[in-house]
């Protein structure tokens, strides 16, 4: 322990929030498996999805503040029954990220919390006896399905693989023009524009829509392959 808290302390917050974010992960990979994507099931916790002002936000803001172990849960989940079951949706379904102010959802996925932090030593009634108080998590809650905002598309046509498509920061600061679509061009390509909240990925959007993996190794071999050709 000693040793790790030499690393500088914002760097330090980064790993455990990293393995909150593997905890969660695994539990919505389990959810998805278990209950697929049509909707909410009893048992689920859900927080009404509101835009890009979804739960995670409160999440990302805490990830981030200095005193985490004391920032309160911003929203207060619903637990889903075969009662009030049709009135939500998948996008209304949230999982926790581990902590001691939270609620865990009431089906099987709860075991996968529970079965990851004892193999690590941890349990979720702990999270608040450790010794130090920036290790205290008081966990929060995220989205498990999210709705991209404001989505549109594009084909392009282009020669040059080597030249960006679209513009970077600095071209829009520089009020440097947009990248054009060359009409006998002989690639083609899609591009997408969309508005994602805080803790959701723009590669993960892609992987769903195109139905390819997006882990390193895997793209690493398709560049090889196009290089080979």
């Amino acid at each position: 322990m000693a040793a790790f808290s030499a690393i500088p302390r914002n760097l330090r917050l980064m790993y455990v929030h990293a393995y909150q974010s593997y905890i969660w992960n695994a539990a919505a990979s389990h959810r998805v498996r278990l209950f697929g994507v049509q909707g909410a099931v009893p048992g689920d916790l859900v927080i009404k999805a509101k835009g890009l002002l979804l739960a995670d936000e409160s999440a990302d803001v805490q990830s981030q503040s200095d005193s985490q172990e004391t920032t309160p849960v911003a929203d207060e989940p619903t637990l889903v029954t075969a009662e009030n079951a049709h009135e939500y949706s998948i996008y209304d379904v949230v999982l926790p990220l581990p902590g001691w102010a939270i609620k865990y959802p009431e089906h099987q996925v709860k075991t996968v919390y529970q079965e990851l932090m004892d193999s690590d030593g941890l349990s979720p009634a702990t999270l608040d006896k450790h010794p130090l108080k920036e290790y205290r998590l008081a966990g929060a809650y995220r989205h498990i399905v999210i709705r991209p905002r404001d989505f549109s598309y594009e084909w392009m046509r282009f020669d040059d693989d080597t030249l960006p498509l679209t513009q970077s920061d600095t071209d829009l600061i520089g009020e440097k023009q947009a990248p054009g679509s060359v009409e006998s061009g002989e690639h083609v390509a899609l591009k997408l524009a969309f508005d994602l909240p805080s803790s959701a990925y723009a590669t993960m959007l892609l992987r769903e829509l195109m139905r390819k993996e997006t882990a390193a190794g895997h793209q690493s071999t398709l560049s090889l392959m196009k290089t080979a050709k």
